[in-house]
């Protein structure tokens, strides 16, 4: 029972990890006025996307070499570095993005957007799927997908409520790398729910 949870509990780390520029993009889509409804649809649907292809990736990445899996923990942990990196040398600026939705048609245009931000998501999970025994994977995907109904509700709230000036905008940025950063090094020890 232990290492369901703790597959389930890396699951939403690595949600909560590759999702924080989401929830502030969606944050800020919603505070600038864009529906909830595409907010929530186009979010919702990259989710699902980037779900199947990290276990697609996961999968072909676990049957070619099983034993070498664990070392994909680098890629979460280089991109937590780089994003750390960028945020200590300057930074991104959110608002530029939202900019550049804001002139796209309905939640195609928010889909757009948010595809555009989850290359983070995609390498973790696959990183992650690769590394973890099968069994555990449907629970973590459908953990995942739990998580992205509720961020889709914080987003919605926060961003109605809030608006720019909301303590997401000012603090995803530092939280973002260091859990990246922790998912990393989790595949790289060997732990309970690897593969091997």
């Amino acid at each position: 029972m232990s290492e369901w949870m703790l597959a389930i509990g890396l699951a939403l780390a690595g949600f909560l990890a590759s999702n924080l520029d989401n929830l502030v993009l969606m944050v800020l889509l919603r505070a600038t006025g864009a529906g909830a409804a595409r907010i929530v649809v186009g979010f919702m649907l990259v989710l699902v996307l980037v779900t199947a292809a990290a276990m697609g990736g996961g999968w072909l990445l676990a049957g070619l070499s099983p034993r070498a899996t664990g070392w994909l923990g680098l890629v979460p942990f280089c991109l937590g570095m780089a994003a750390f990196l960028r945020m200590w040398f300057g930074g991104e600026d959110e608002r530029d993005a939202v900019t550049a939705a804001d002139t796209a048609p309905g939640f195609a245009g928010i889909a757009a957007l948010m595809l555009a931000t989850s290359g983070d998501s995609v390498a973790l999970f696959t990183a992650t799927y690769a590394d973890t025994d099968i069994a555990y994977w449907i629970p973590m995907a459908l953990a995942v997908l739990v998580a992205g109904v509720s961020w889709c509700g914080l987003a919605v709230g926060l961003g109605a409520r809030f608006g720019h000036g909301n303590w997401l905008v000012r603090y995803g940025g530092v939280v973002m790398p260091l859990m990246m950063i922790g998912i990393g090094v989790y595949i790289l020890l060997d732990t309970p729910t690897d593969l091997l």
